[in-house]
């Protein structure tokens, strides 16, 4: 079970400067109120709602325009030029990765090599046809003989009939 921490009514001007100084410096630092208030409410053992309501009904207006001031000082620091040269190596690189993902000359390579395959499977395509048309003639023309030699087995069977009778 969760401990409660004590109740305490009245604000110290000692605890309200330790509110304010710890929320603008969280802010300063680019981190979340809610992390100063978690903060401040170990150090003065009271609640984090009690901090927050404390911050937003009380101190707020009155720190409103030191947030803002630090708020601008930060927008105002120029970035070092190690950032910038980090920034911009980093840039470079995610460029030159993807660029080797996706090239404009690789799909016109492929397309090529895509059509050339084509025209060899309709090369092939059109000499299989040829083949298969010259058998369906063999084919055909061993079927005439075929009969043909039918026929005269059939022939020579009649005449050896009539030759016997």
């Amino acid at each position: 079970m969760r401990q409660l921490t004590h109740r305490k009514d009245a604000w110290s001007d000692e605890e309200d400067r330790y509110l304010r100084s710890t929320v603008l410096k969280f802010i300063e630092e680019d981190q979340t109120k809610s992390a100063a208030f978690e903060k401040v409410s170990r150090e003065l053992g009271r609640t984090k709602g009690a901090c927050a309501y404390r911050w937003n009904r009380v101190l707020k207006d009155q720190s409103d325009h030191e947030e803002v001031l630090v708020k601008r000082d930060i927008e105002e620091i120029p970035a070092s030029h190690d950032d910038q040269v980090s920034f911009a190596d980093q840039l470079q690189t995610c460029i030159e990765y993807l660029s080797t993902l996706v090239s404009p000359h690789d799909g016109e390579q492929e397309r090529k090599e895509l059509l050339k395959e084509r025209k060899q499977l309709l090369d092939k395509q059109h000499e299989l046809k040829e083949r298969y048309n010259q058998i369906v003639e063999k084919h055909e023309k061993v079927q005439q003989m075929l009969s043909l030699l039918q026929e005269a087995e059939n022939l020579t069977s009649n005449e050896k009939t009539n030759i016997v009778h």
